[in-house]
């Protein structure tokens, strides 16, 4: 119950407690037949009982607003000015965001786009027509530097949303915001999405058969990191699956660049499951414990809670030929499998009919649109 509100049913309460005490006491003076002076005092007791039971409650309405209060929403929330929130996309399209998100982006005071650990399938126009208001694109540089002045300080005065695709906690980015949040006493709230740490198990594999989930960046001459592959093996070890989530570069710098300090950025570059697969089988050559060798099978999925999706199962040196299309892209490394995992597997199983690349992209260089 707003302030407002409250005010309001206080003073209409108050006033039915005078008006009920005047005609019960006026009606009992006329059955006892009563002088005006004891009237009144009839009168006075009564309303003094009536606002003792209004008095209490109120109180307990009272109390119910201070147990809520425990909750962000009722600290703060869209309309009453003092709230940040991370607002989860789901994975799609403009379409994806729940109910209770879009009510809150509507009636926020400023909304901004988390754009670098993921991406939509639409760009952010679409976001905003859909959205009817504005919606800043916001960058690693904003989201992780400037976040306390651009994000969350201003969310003591008014409402902020920032918009992640997928769910907002799936990526360790946005946990920091929540702590940061805690740390400078700002109001915080999320509103949870899918995320491609759930929606996984399109693929037909069971979420409880997954181990640790991976990371798989692009390598370089000077860089190629392969501290996934124990966690892989650990996860083979128990007979689990691996998830592994693979890199996307939006708005990076080269070394040079940043060096320089020259604020020139390079295109977007999305990696593929084949790309993901080549560097698995790299790795498995150096180390050669037999955790994602050429036969290890595995499933790529692409563009996953999209009409045009695309699931393919097989052995990771056949899914380095295989064409998903655009970006996101994700790939599993299978474990051990139960009857009802190997039947929808085996729906996806490569064959003649899939679709196949010229080359074996390293990434994916696209404008979502």
């Amino acid at each position: 119950m707003c302030c407002q509100t409250f005010m309001c049913s206080l003073s209409l309460s108050l006033s039915q407690t005078l008006s009920n005490s005047l005609s019960l006491s006026q009606t009992l003076s006329q059955t006892l037949k009563l002088s005006l002076s004891q009237t009144l005092k009839l009168s006075l007791k009564l309303s003094n009982s009536l606002s003792l039971k209004l008095s209490n409650s109120l109180s307990l309405k009272l109390s119910n607003s201070q147990t809520l209060s425990l909750s962000p929403f009722a600290a703060g929330g869209a309309g009453t000015g003092r709230m940040f929130y991370l607002i989860g996309l789901g994975l799609s399209d403009e379409k994806d965001i729940t109910a209770r998100g879009l009510e809150i982006v509507k009636r926020c005071d400023e909304v901004f786009l988390e754009a670098y650990t993921a991406i939509l399938m639409v760009n952010s126009d679409k976001l905003e027509a859909f959205y009817g208001r504005p919606v800043t694109v916001a960058d690693r540089e904003l989201v992780e530097q400037q976040c306390e002045e651009r994000l969350l300080l201003p969310a003591k005065e008014k409402d902020i949303a920032l918009l992640v695709v997928g769910d907002p906690f799936a990526a360790t980015t946005h946990t920091d915001l929540v702590t940061r949040c805690k740390s400078l006493g700002v109001p915080c709230q999320a509103v949870h999405n899918a995320s491609i740490m759930n929606a996984i198990g399109c693929c037909g594999l069971q979420l409880y058969n997954f181990g640790r989930t991976v990371s798989i960046v692009f390598f370089t001459e000077q860089w190629r990191p392969d501290s996934f592959y124990a966690k892989m093996k650990a996860n083979k070890d128990m007979g689990l699956h691996t998830l592994c989530l693979v890199d996307i570069k939006v708005k990076e710098q080269s070394i040079e660049n940043l060096i320089k300090g020259r604020k020139i950025f390079e295109p977007p570059r999305y990696m593929t499951v084949n790309q993901c697969a080549k560097q698995l089988l790299e790795v498995e050559e150096k180390y050669g414990e037999g955790v994602c060798g050429p036969d290890s099978l595995a499933v790529g999925v692409a563009r996953v809670g999209c009409t045009d999706q695309r699931i393919v199962f097989g052995t990771l040196s056949e899914l380095v030929t295989v064409d998903f299309g655009p970006p996101l892209h994700s790939l599993v490394v299978i474990g051990e499998t139960d009857e009802i995992e190997r039947e929808v597997l085996d729906m996806y199983k490569i064959d003649d009919s899939t679709p196949r690349v010229a080359e074996e992209p390293d990434d994916l260089d696209v404008h979502c649109t």
